[in-house]
């Protein structure tokens, strides 16, 4: 929701680089507010713009999720079923409901280790670690995509917990 506040919104902003699995951003808004920034924002008039078919590429995305929601049904189920495999196997923290996954290590060399340990089992799954997040708190990232066999979740959560 927009807690009530949609005819208070100047501008919606939005990014490519999550859902839409691309990368730059996009601003939304009237047209007096949009030709305000065009001509006022620096960080705007000295950028240079996303090549067409990155832009082409984030509207096929937005098309398919608009005409597919069972990808995202399965998505959520995914991820949430992958959260729950973690969670019984290594007792590890996996907070928020949606399909990036952090599973909280702790400590940023421990986390890199088993990050390193899951690449040779044949997972990519990237350490995060400070400045990105708070010392002591290093993660690790797992993307849950709608293409996802759940078989293959459950054996990384397998791997997970070897490596622990």
């Amino acid at each position: 929701g927009q807690g009530g506040l949609t005819g208070g919104v100047d501008f919606v902003l939005g990014t490519f680089g999550k859902a839409f699995g691309g990368y730059g951003a996009f601003v939304a808004g009237s047209r007096a507010a949009v030709d305000y920034l065009v001509n006022q924002a620096r960080s705007l008039v000295f950028s240079t713009a996303l090549p067409p078919p990155v832009v082409a590429a984030a509207l096929a995305a937005l098309e398919v999720a608009a005409a597919e929601p069972e990808r995202r049904r399965r998505l959520a189920d995914l991820a949430r079923g992958f959260r729950e495999a973690v969670g019984r196997r290594t007792g590890l923290s996996c907070p928020g409901e949606d399909q990036i996954v952090p599973v909280v290590i702790g400590e940023s060399g421990r986390a890199v280790e088993i990050s390193r340990r899951l690449e040779v089992e044949g997972f990519l799954v990237r350490a995060v670690r400070p400045p990105t997040v708070p010392a002591g708190a290093a993660r690790l990232r797992v993307s849950v995509t709608a293409g996802h066999d759940p078989a293959d979740l459950r054996r990384l959560a397998e791997a997970l917990a070897d490596a622990l």
